[in-house]
């Protein structure tokens, strides 16, 4: 599992990621995500490839370098609320 440090100026907090969920919270109110329904490149990920990640520096997107995905963490919260 992987946890991501939390920027202070994001609304994103208690951010984790492990083989088949991505994991946050925004006030409290927290968010799951089946990691091979947001990313075909993330199912095929090797854990190794999955555990290397990175926070932008805006803290809102998450980036996965050893397999070139990113992800929006307000587009996947919009996704999942039709909003």
């Amino acid at each position: 599992m992987t946890i991501l440090e939390n920027r202070k100026s994001s609304p994103f907090q208690n951010i984790t990621i492990d083989d088949v969920m991505l994991e946050f919270s925004v006030r409290n109110v927290p968010f799951k995500f089946d990691l091979s329904k947001i990313s075909s490149r993330l199912e095929h990920a090797t854990t190794s490839q999955r555990e290397r990640v990175e926070l932008s520096p805006d803290g809102e997107g998450i980036h996965w370098p050893e397999v070139d995905e990113d992800l929006s963490l307000i587009a996947l919260i919009r996704s999942k609320t039709g909003g």
